[in-house]
């Protein structure tokens, strides 16, 4: 914490101003310097590779976050957040075109096909290709997009997107000791007659150890798979239970 005076060099005037450094998950919201509140909040890389592990410590950091903002002078209060995207749902990748927020948004590749770079002198072309090889090579594009063009995946690394996603309506019987799904509909288009699919069953199993509120959620995973490599979800267990609660369900 500094206390500097800061001369408007328009008016003359000499303003006192207090800077102070916080750390993660020090206390922002209720700050007051005098009967000041905070009249400009820069937070710097709030998101890390620990704290966005999971849907629910991205909300908390969203949440305590917000909580400082709302301390922020409501008279000409201003907020400044400067980060890397670490995952979807970060603090950076939730402000980013919301409302209420103008976002400033700087990749080092603006167009490689005809070689245009952010900062040329300091990252060229030529490193920026040697850099993703690098990366690949290491099975590692979606860490070279969030680094160096602010991504929050590259194209080549995004296996699954939103409209890849289909939904339909069925279940799954036994016959003879062979699964099949019986398909209903496919995206709301509804069958004459329902589909016998012959399919093979999978279970995917994910514990935790925890019932915390933090922890992470127990998973139990089953999906069907038919001859066309189509993968549909069966009805799933999530939830935060103890590890004997998970296996019963497992059973």
């Amino acid at each position: 914490k500094i206390k500097v005076k800061v001369r408007n060099p328009l008016t003359g005037n000499v303003w006192n101003v207090t800077i102070k450094a916080l750390g993660t998950g020090q206390q922002v919201r209720g700050a007051l310097e005098g009967d000041t509140r905070i009249t400009l909040y820069i937070l710097d890389d709030a998101g890390d590779e620990d704290n966005c592990k999971t849907k629910e410590g991205m909300e908390d950091n969203f949440s305590k976050f917000l909580g400082g903002v709302a301390g922020v002078d409501r008279r000409n209060g201003r907020v400044i957040v400067i980060g890397t995207p670490i995952r979807g749902g970060c603090i950076v990748d939730k402000l980013n075109n919301a409302s209420g927020w103008t976002t400033r948004h700087y990749r080092n590749t603006i167009d490689a096909e005809r070689g245009i770079y952010l900062w040329p002198e300091m990252y060229s072309g030529e490193w920026l290709k040697a850099k993703k090889k690098e990366f690949e090579a290491l099975d590692q594009r979606r860490k070279y997009y969030s680094e160096y063009e602010t991504e929050i995946t590259g194209e080549e690394d995004q296996l699954f997107k939103e409209e890849d996603f289909r939904f339909y309506d069925g279940h799954i019987e036994s016959e003879h000791g062979d699964a099949y799904l019986i398909l209903k509909s496919l995206n709301k288009v509804e069958y004459p007659e329902p589909k016998k699919i012959p399919v093979n069953l999978f279970l995917g199993v994910d514990p935790a150890s925890s019932t915390k509120q933090t922890a992470d959620y127990s998973v139990s995973m089953p999906i069907a798979y038919d001859a066309n490599r189509n993968i549909y979800v069966l009805p799933y267990f999530r939830k935060k239970v103890s590890p004997l609660d998970h296996a019963e369900d497992i059973v």
